[in-house]
């Protein structure tokens, strides 16, 4: 039996989010990236770790959208020290990370996500895979 998505265990994300049906086109990603803004600007995640989820998020969006049939699905989650990422699309072929060459046109979706995470992975789901990607949020003073 596949692994399920990390964010279904509520307790351990406190803040939780979820956009069931995102459309297969060129809207996904827009709305992805507006949805992961407004939550974390809601939940007070510092710019700089928003912005680079709302780009990763368009990465993640745009590889479901260009290589799987509908639906999608994105979840977000909070806690204290990381901000999570998960998409889900009815593809089961799993992403494989690149390294494009300078002159590459595209390709540099995974390659970002690699390189701007903190972690990040995909497994088999029920309904083809979830994508996703951790970032860690700053250290509180505490006071």
């Amino acid at each position: 039996m596949p692994p399920e998505s990390a964010l279904s265990a509520s307790r351990h994300w406190p803040y939780l989010a979820t956009l069931p049906v995102l459309p297969n086109a060129g809207s996904a990603s827009a709305e992805g990236r507006r949805f992961v803004a407004e939550h974390l600007r809601r939940w007070r995640v510092p710019d700089l770790v928003a912005d680079t989820a709302v780009l990763l998020t368009s990465e993640i969006i745009t590889n479901a959208v260009r290589y799987g049939p509908p639906p999608l699905c994105l979840r977000l989650g909070l806690r204290a020290d990381q901000v999570r990422v998960e998409v889900t699309d009815s593809n089961p072929m799993l992403p494989v990370l690149a390294r494009p060459g300078l002159e590459a046109v595209g390709g540099r979706g995974m390659w970002l996500i690699d390189t701007l995470a903190a972690a990040w992975g995909c497994h088999p789901d029920p309904q083809g895979k979830i994508v996703w990607c951790e970032l860690r949020l700053p250290a509180s003073d505490g006071g």
